[in-house]
């Protein structure tokens, strides 16, 4: 059999999706044509993918900084410990908590993502799962960051 008699007689992934034999992927662009441009009816996979790029976004601006804090280690012990004087502040404190989160929901919807992947679930319910994980384990925490305990 040749590659054009082969093309010919297996179907496409498209052509299995539109006979319903393979799930449809989710797509931002259909997401948006649903929406009619309305935000409050995107799906929740819009919100996932837009919470993972704006953690992932602040999150590399955190190495940035946290390299340049790091800076100061060659500038001497006097510099180190200055700004880390300065950074010992309850603002930061709650910084340090807000990147947690970031980090912890960046971290849990990779894995969700992953899961979507591999197997047939339901992302809309992963995407609550991984919600209500960062929340509570976030809450769980939040004293330890803020120097309550």
């Amino acid at each position: 059999m040749t590659s054009s008699q082969r093309a010919r007689s297996e179907p496409s992934l498209d052509d299995l999706r539109e006979m319903g034999l393979v799930p449809r992927r989710w797509s931002w662009a259909e997401a948006f044509t649903r929406s009619k441009g309305d935000p409050q009816k995107y799906g929740v996979g819009l919100w996932a993918w837009v919470l993972h790029r704006v953690t992932g976004l602040l999150l590399g601006l955190y190495l940035v900084l946290h390299l340049w804090t790091l800076g100061f280690v060659l500038a001497g012990s006097e510099a180190l410990n200055g700004i880390l004087a300065y950074l010992n502040r309850p603002i930061f404190h709650l910084f340090d908590l807000t990147l947690f989160a970031g980090f912890l929901y960046h971290g849990l919807n990779g894995l969700r993502i992953t899961l979507v992947d591999l197997m047939d679930v339901d992302h809309r319910r992963l995407f609550w799962i991984v919600i209500f994980l960062t929340v509570t384990i976030t809450v769980a925490v939040a004293p330890y960051f803020l120097h309550l305990v």
